[in-house]
């Protein structure tokens, strides 16, 4: 193949077609089938020649870097979160639909988006494609999975609660959805449960949260949040903690009452209204705030 040589003295940039042909005293050697070969997902703004005039790179609007010629290839920052203030999405089950109000609120006061997927009784793999569109699409900074291990839709193949096959699967589950999210630059985190009223179902809340926590020390950019110690006295469950200084006060004696009736959940009557993505308790929910907030910070940092 020979070189396409220009000589003139005048930087110009030429778009001929879909080839972009760099025009100032260099020989742009790559063929023509290679930038016809490139969908871009988005534009090119910007191309820069090599020192030695005999490559050139082009750079997309989305941060995409592509080199022809000489010019190597350094990386790309094609499909990472875009700059400015955070975008948290968080997918969860029925503790995340109960604090997802209050953290799409406190996520707005600190000047951040937030993107709610929760739904009461969903398993990690019940999300895989609303996870996929939206790291496309919406392109969040971070995002927080909270799951306290249901085991009730189709995608968990009825596997038994506490099986060996169980925890495989939220295992796999939780891999594939870090998988989904990292190679766009997402951060991710990984909320740790509270325990229940029931010592019996806390074998299993304790086995989750040391799985949650290994997969997050197994993963770069993947972080484990143990929220759930929110709710909790000194890591034990507990009805009621001492009132917030920026929450009322609705609890006996300085207290607000921070789990549900169920020894599950945080509405303090357990009388919660399904809106959309939310979950409302019709009287204020100290557990879920707090529940909110713990999951939210970390993200906020990130």
């Amino acid at each position: 193949m020979e070189p396409l040589c220009h000589t003139w003295s005048v930087i110009t940039w030429v778009r001929l077609a879909i080839i972009t042909i760099v025009i100032a005293g260099i020989c742009a050697v790559a063929p023509a089938g290679v930038a016809a070969s490139r969908t871009l997902n988005r534009p090119v703004v910007g191309i820069a020649a090599t020192p030695d005039g005999k490559g050139y790179w082009e750079v997309a609007s989305d941060g995409g870097l592509f080199s022809f010629g000489d010019a190597k290839f350094y990386g790309s920052m094609g499909g990472l979160p875009p700059s400015g203030p955070p975008r948290i999405a968080l997918y969860g089950d029925s503790l995340g639909m109960e604090a997802g109000q209050d953290f799409t609120f406190l996520a707005n006061k600190a000047g951040a988006s937030a993107l709610v997927r929760t739904y009461g009784g969903t398993a990690v793999c019940d999300f895989f494609q609303d996870m996929t569109s939206d790291a496309a699409s919406w392109h969040p900074t971070a995002a927080v999975l909270e799951f306290s291990g249901d085991n009730f839709t189709p995608c968990m193949a009825g596997d038994p609660i506490g099986s060996p096959q169980y925890y495989a699967k939220y295992r796999q589950d939780l891999q594939t959805a870090i998988d989904i999210f990292r190679p766009y630059g997402i951060e991710v985190f990984l909320i740790g449960i509270p325990f229940d009223a029931s010592s019996a179902a806390n074998v299993n809340v304790a086995n989750l949260n040391r799985l949650y926590a290994s997969v997050a020390a197994a993963n770069t950019g993947v972080t484990y949040v143990d929220a759930g110690l929110a709710v909790m006295a000194n890591g034990a469950f507990t009805w009621t903690l001492p009132c917030l200084p920026s929450e009322p006060c609705t609890g006996p004696s300085g207290t607000d009452i921070v789990r549900a009736p169920d020894g599950v959940h945080f509405c303090p009557t357990g009388d919660t209204t399904i809106e959309g993505y939310f979950a409302v308790c019709n009287v204020y929910s100290s557990g879920a705030f707090r529940f909110a907030t713990a999951m939210l910070g970390p993200a906020l940092d990130s």
